[in-house]
């Protein structure tokens, strides 16, 4: 999915959903935002027409979000159902840094406790926004009364997947250096653990500079370093190529595995890391007969290993005494040779296999096999979702991928663009890294408000 959410949960799995394959998604959510983005552009216009030149001031519009209830705890005048903020929210957020000023001034002057919700509102706003010049203020509530706060409306609206801020997430972040800065500050400072472990994740999730990489080398070295923070360096150096200690990983899952709330974690990260060490914990943890479900034990065995014919506990543990000890770079050629022999054979059982693998196989280890399929011209369609995936899927791409992956993309540009199926010709034109985007801001908050 190109856009996503604004706010998500740090312990919620992806939402990925094993039944619809990337080729449906993709076609669906190009459509989806082709409709949407007339219906809200249309809106905006008419609303701009509406409103006079004394109501587009940002104090009058204070003031109607101030005048909405306040009462519901899900602040229901200012978001939908879905979370999407209102129509007056949006024209802030439209506004990027014009209204930055007046906000934290409006904030300032405004009793958090007699208006919840609408001060909420406002922190969303400047979180999404997120100008630089907005840094010094939040230091001096930091430093303040007003420190809780920051981290409960404000903090919230940052927060990622593991697999950290999508590309269209990071080509409206302004002034990286001003925010690691930031961060780095309120890291080394925050004494709370709870508040602590949130800030690091959204270091993880946005950043990637080399003062930012220095701390979380050190914070991987550190001895009190807590378990839930260790995963967090560790996923942070290893989504930027870098080593970290596999041993100190394994005396964290044994750790974690201990309690419910490390076991949600420990799946968490398993989900995102796929890394071997993992694999003898999820043996223990995966059921007799799994569901087909999206970042369960089963899924995340399936996603380290690379195998589709393993199902259920037992036969788990009857595939690791075989095969446990060879390691994941071995099990990802053995199934790289299984599926090129496939192709060689089967062209149609490839295709189907690859339709329900790809969700568990995105990641640039698969690249050289891709580049071997791509001399199958029916299976492009399939390599196209996969690049989709692998490319939406994950932070900071390095450019020498980036450049692998437009070569791959062109070479299925060029040899089948007449042939490809309508969703796959769609979700290349998404690309950053072969078509030039030209989404603009107002549409980014568009689509950022347009969860259903």
């Amino acid at each position: 999915m190109k856009f996503q959410n604004r706010l998500e949960s740090s312990t919620i799995p992806e939402p990925t959903k094993p039944s619809v394959c990337p080729k449906r998604m993709g076609l669906f959510m190009s459509r989806f935002r082709e409709s949407v983005l007339v219906i809200w552009l249309s809106a905006i216009c008419l609303m701009a027409r509406n409103l006079t030149a004394e109501q587009s001031k940002p104090e009058n519009i204070f003031k109607e979000l101030k005048s909405l209830p306040q009462a519901s705890d899900d602040f229901s005048a200012y978001y939908d159902m879905h979370g999407n903020a209102n129509q007056r929210l949006q024209v802030l957020m439209v506004g990027r840094f014009e209204f930055t000023t007046n906000i934290c001034r409006e904030l300032d002057s405004t009793d958090a406790k007699l208006f919840p919700g609408y001060v909420a509102a406002l922190y969303d706003v400047l979180a999404t926004v997120k100008d630089p010049a907005s840094i010094p203020w939040l230091e001096r509530h930091l430093a303040g009364s007003r420190r809780d706060q920051i981290f409960t409306d404000w903090l919230p609206h940052w927060r990622t997947y593991l697999r950290g801020a999508g590309t269209e997430d990071e080509r409206w972040f302004a002034g990286r250096e001003k925010w690691a800065a930031f961060f780095l500050k309120w890291a080394k400072s925050e004494t709370q653990p709870e508040q602590r472990t949130a800030v690091l994740r959204t270091m993880q999730g946005w950043l990637n500079d080399p003062q930012t990489l220095a701390f979380f080398v050190q914070l991987e070295a550190d001895s009190k370093t807590s378990d839930e923070d260790l995963l967090t360096a560790q996923l942070f150096l290893q989504q930027q190529g870098q080593p970290f200690d596999a041993e100190k990983l394994q005396k964290v899952i044994k750790r974690l595995g201990n309690s419910e709330r490390g076991r949600k974690i420990l799946l968490e990260y398993a989900n995102e890391m796929k890394h071997e060490a993992f694999v003898p914990w999820l043996l223990e943890t995966v059921e007799e007969n799994p569901e087909e479900d999206s970042g369960n034990a089963q899924w995340v065995l399936e996603a380290i290993t690379f195998r589709r014919d393993v199902q259920g506990r037992a036969a788990w543990q009857k595939w690791a005494g075989e095969h446990g000890k060879e390691g994941r770079k071995a099990w990802m050629e053995e199934a790289s040779i299984q599926l090129l022999a496939l192709a060689k054979t089967n062209l149609p059982a490839a295709q189907t296999f690859m339709d329900k693998a790809m969700y568990r196989w995105k990641g640039p280890i698969m690249l050289p096999t891709m580049e071997r399929l791509a001399d199958f011209k029916p299976l492009h369609n399939e390599i196209v979702g996969w690049i989709n995936l692998t490319y939406n899927g994950a932070r900071h791409h390095p450019p020498q991928f980036c450049d692998q992956l437009r070569t791959l993309a062109l070479r299925i540009q060029k040899e089948s663009e007449p042939d490809l199926a309508d969703w796959a010709k769609r979700l290349m034109h998404d690309w950053d890294f072969l078509f030039v985007d030209t989404t603009t801001w107002e549409e980014f908050i568009q689509m950022s408000n347009s969860r259903v």
